[in-house]
């Protein structure tokens, strides 16, 4: 974990919670907003958050957030 951590706070530059942050495998399911996405799902999921998320839209944070969490909320039914 600790390369992981050093990676991702190194190069990618992004901050980790190390109290939050374990490494697992998508055969065992993935965290994320919440929920566990299992490995059949996993593509999907990252397919829809991505287009979610675009780099260049013009759109606030604040308008991404709710557009996740009315994602979010539908992938829970």
């Amino acid at each position: 974990m600790e390369i992981a951590c050093e990676i991702l706070e190194g190069e990618l530059e992004l901050v980790v919670d190390r109290d939050k942050t374990h490494i697992t495998s998508v055969y065992e399911g993935v965290p994320c907003l919440g929920f566990i996405i299992y490995h059949k799902k996993l593509a999907k999921f990252k397919e829809t958050v991505r287009k979610l998320t675009p780099r260049k839209h013009g759109m606030s944070v604040e308008q991404i957030v709710k557009r996740l969490n009315q994602f979010r909320r539908g992938w829970s039914n």
